[in-house]
């Protein structure tokens, strides 16, 4: 049997690799970075945990999970203040974004 190559849907964004080689790449590294990486694993209960358990929406869970973040996850050529500083901004642009979207339901 051939081994079929990987369909988009199984590519991760950002690479455009089989999703399975970053699975095994962060078996590898000691930790799951898919479902429970590192930089939300400090957290108890991690974000995930929080938004589906309070039934956040879109926006209100993407700006938590950029809050509970904010100046763990460093990206390559990133000090942690530009990281945080970066996280912040994201949260704070769902908040405006669902904001407006508001203003303009008129709910």
């Amino acid at each position: 049997m051939t081994e079929s190559k990987p369909r988009v849907s199984d590519c991760d964004d950002a690479t455009d690799e089989p999703v399975v080689k970053h699975l095994h790449l962060a078996t590898i590294r000691g930790h799951d970075a898919v479902t429970h990486p590192p930089h939300y694993v400090r957290l108890s209960p991690e974000p995930l945990s929080v938004i589906e358990s309070w039934g956040l929406d879109y926006h209100r869970g993407n700006a938590l999970k950029y809050l509970a973040r904010a100046g763990f996850k460093v990206g390559e050529g990133q000090t942690r203040a530009q990281a945080e500083a970066q996280d912040l901004r994201k949260a704070a642009a769902y908040l405006l974004r669902l904001a407006d979207t508001l203003d303009e339901d008129g709910t």
